[in-house]
């Protein structure tokens, strides 16, 4: 199960996260594009032309963009927790030293561990 991709937020996510039942695997990327990635719109409102030229036009920038090494001391790391809380503290590590990725992922994990503690409990 994926938590976050490298294409998340616009391109803009550091890491790439995986549970794959046996641990958490938190992949860090070494690169990071330089200048300003067109963003694509909400599929649920333009599911239509528009979305698709939004991403051809996407696609056409990472084709033809400039990369730089990101700079941190992780790049290109790859991080293996054992549990849920390892794996949120490894990506508040990561978060707190320069590394981005989407806030819906601390809350999804958050929510699985109240799932896993507290089974009873509603959404």
């Amino acid at each position: 199960m994926s938590y976050c991709r490298w294409s998340d937020d616009n391109l803009q996510c550091d890491l790439y996260c995986v549970g794959t039942g046996d641990d958490y695997v938190t992949y860090v990327r070494e690169h990071r594009t330089v200048g300003q990635i067109p963003s694509l719109p909400d599929i649920k409102i333009a599911p239509d032309k528009g979305f698709l030229a939004a991403l051809n036009r996407q696609m056409e920038f990472g084709m033809t963009c400039e990369v730089v090494p990101i700079g941190l001391p992780h790049d290109g790391e790859v991080f293996r927790d054992p549990t849920l809380e390892a794996f949120k503290a490894t990506l508040l590590y990561l978060r707190s030293i320069g590394y981005r990725f989407p806030d819906l992922v601390l809350e999804r994990i958050d929510n699985e561990i109240r799932e896993r503690d507290h089974p009873d409990l509603e959404p």
